[in-house]
C-alpha cells in the first residue's frame, strides 16, 4: 500500500468522488484500495487542512500521503505461529486481570470476572495436558484470554508493547475459530480484539472485527431483549439469579458493540451494520469500577447516551433521496449541540473538573 503516492480515483460507472461522496485511495499496483466516505471525520479534516493552507508556501498537501496511514490502519500482518502462546503464570494473570477490570472493563464491560477466572483455569489445565486437551469450542475463550492479556500488558506500560503484540497476534490467529463457532464467547473475543486493535491505531482492521462481532451478535439475538428472555427460560436451565446475571451480561456485550460501531461510523464515514429500529435490548445495570471512590461513575451508561447522539450526528451524513433545506439542517445541528451540552452536564462536577485538569496537563 505504500507504493507511490495515493490519489482520489473515480468509481465504476463514471461516478467521481464529487458525485458519489466517496473517494477511492489506491496504490500504484491497484491491487489494494480503500473507499473513504465523505462523512469520515478524519477525511473531512484532511481535506479542510489541504484547502485552508493550499496557498501557503510552507504547506505540503496531506492527502497524497493518506494511503500510508490507511495501510497501517487496515493491515495486520500475522506470523505463522508454530504453537499457541502459553498462558502467563498465575501471578501475572492476576495482575493482567486486575488491570483490565479496573481500567478497561468500566467502559468495555463484555466479560464477567468470575466466569473469566474459571475459563482461564479450565484452559490452563487443558493446555498443560499431554497431549493438549483443547478442542474447537475452547478457542473463543482462549482468544478472549489472549486479548485481555495483550490489552492489559499495553495498559500497564501506557504504550504498545512487544508482549501486548504477542498476545494480540495469538488472539487474531484464532480469528477463523471465532467465526466458525459463532456464539456469545466469540462475540466477546471479537469485541476485545476490536478494542486491542483500536488501542494500536489499527482502526481499519478493528472495523472488520467489529462488523463480524455485530453480525454474530445479531444472529444469536443479543440485540433484542425479548429473545434474551427466551434464551434465559429455554436454554440456560439456571435459577432466576443466574438468568438475570446472564441477561445483564448479554446487554453489556450488545451495548459495547453499539458504542464502538457508532463512534467508528462517525470517524470513518462507513455505513453501520446496526439499525436502531431492529434493536430493543434493555440498558444494563450500572457498571462501576471494582473499587468505589468518590469519583465513581457509570461511564458505560454515559457512553451509551453519547452513542445515541452520535447516531443522530451520523444521520446528517447519510445519503437521502432529496437534498435537505439549510434551515432544517441548522435546526437539527442546534438540537444536537444542545444534546451534547446536556450529556456533558450529566457528569458530576468533580469528574468534569478532573477531566478538565487532565486535558489541561496534556496540552502543556
Amino acid at each position: 500500500m505504500t507504493e507511490g503516492q495515493s490519489e482520489p480515483r473515480s468509481l465504476p460507472g463514471g461516478q467521481g468522488p464529487r458525485s458519489s461522496h466517496l473517494t477511492v485511495v489506491a496504490d500504484k499496483s491497484r491491487s489494494r484500495f480503500q473507499v473513504i466516505g465523505s462523512g469520515s471525520s478524519m477525511y473531512i479534516l484532511v481535506q479542510w487542512l489541504d484547502l485552508f493552507f493550499a496557498k501557503r508556501d510552507f504547506w505540503t498537501p496531506i492527502f497524497p500521503f493518506f494511503q500510508q496511514g490507511l495501510s497501517y490502519s487496515v493491515e495486520m500482518p500475522l506470523p505463522l505461529l508454530p504453537s499457541l502462546p502459553p498462558l502467563p503464570p498465575p501471578s501475572k494473570v492476576e495482575e493482567y486481570v486486575a488491570t483490565f477490570f479496573s481500567r478497561i472493563h468500566p467502559i468495555h464491560p463484555v466479560l464477567d470476572q468470575d466466569m473469566f477466572y474459571d475459563s482461564i483455569e479450565d484452559l490452563r489445565s487443558k493446555l498443560e495436558a499431554h497431549p493438549s486437551a483443547l478442542d474447537s469450542r475452547d478457542y473463543p475463550a482462549l482468544a478472549c484470554s489472549y486479548a485481555v492479556f495483550g490489552i492489559a500488558a499495553d495498559e500497564l506500560e501506557g504504550q504498545p508493547t512487544e508482549l501486548g503484540k504477542y498476545y494480540l497476534e495469538g488472539a487474531y490467529f484464532l480469528y477463523a475459530h471465532l467465526v466458525a463457532i459463532p456464539y456469545v464467547t466469540s462475540v466477546q473475543a471479537l469485541l476485545l480484539l476490536t478494542v486491542a486493535l483500536k488501542n494500536r491505531n489499527k482502526d481499519g482492521a478493528s472495523w472488520e472485527t467489529l462488523g463480524q462481532a455485530i453480525r454474530i451478535a445479531q444472529s444469536i439475538g443479543l440485540h433484542r431483549h425479548d429473545w434474551a428472555m427466551h434464551r434465559g427460560s429455554n436454554l440456560m436451565n439456571a435459577d432466576s439469579t443466574d438468568a438475570t446475571q446472564m441477561e445483564d451480561l448479554h446487554s453489556r456485550i450488545w451495548w459495547t458493540a453499539y458504542i464502538l460501531e457508532r463512534a467508528m461510523e462517525l470517524e470513518t464515514g462507513r455505513p453501520s451494520a446496526i439499525r436502531d429500529s431492529d434493536c430493543n435490548q434493555i440498558l444494563p445495570q450500572p457498571v462501576l469500577p471494582p473499587q468505589s471512590t468518590d469519583l465513581s461513575f457509570d461511564y458505560f451508561a454515559a457512553l451509551i447516551g453519547l452513542a445515541r447522539i452520535q447516531n443522530s450526528i451520523n444521520d446528517l451524513y447519510r445519503p437521502r433521496p432529496h437534498r435537505r433545506r439549510t434551515k432544517d439542517l441548522l435546526h437539527q445541528m442546534g438540537r444536537l449541540d444542545r444534546s451534547l451540552q446536556d450529556w456533558a452536564a450529566g457528569f458530576p462536577e468533580e469528574i468534569r473538573y478532573a477531566m478538565y485538569c487532565a486535558a489541561s496537563s496534556e496540552t502543556r
